[in-house]
């Protein structure tokens, strides 16, 4: 394996390996923390599609990186990683801004709804509104 090689694996993995340990992030909001969660295994798994569809379409003895046969989906990571890569920079800040504020005390509500319970916290700081 050559040094390339073992870039190129990092950054496929850092998608679904980060989306994992940012599942175990203290929130003390379950209704958010379950959002946040499906939010990041749903990014997970939309920037693993390519990869499974062409191996699963290659089965059985095939070529998975053939681009004349089941290796054209792979030409999708060039849409999805830039925005992969957003949404999981999005998801990460979030979840940390969310841990911090349930540090400070500032997470306990009584509401049951995500939106309502973050609208005077960043979410009006964001959009200006509830």
């Amino acid at each position: 394996m050559t040094e390339k090689d073992f870039y190129i694996i990092i950054v496929f993995l850092i998608i679904p390996f980060s989306s994992f340990l940012l599942c175990f992030l203290n929130d003390e909001d379950r209704s958010r923390k379950k959002i946040m969660n499906w939010f990041l295994v749903g990014n997970a798994l939309i920037f693993l599609s390519p990869l499974t569809s062409a191996y699963v379409a290659s089965l059985p003895n095939g070529d998975m990186w053939r681009e004349n046969g089941p290796g054209t989906v792979l030409w999708y990571y060039l849409l999805l990683t830039p925005i992969c890569y957003g949404i999981q920079a999005l998801l990460f800040v979030l979840k940390i801004i969310f841990s911090r504020e349930n540090r400070n005390g500032k997470g306990k509500t009584t509401d049951n709804s995500a939106l309502q319970k973050a609208s005077g916290t960043w979410w009006q700081k964001l959009f200006g509104s509830k």
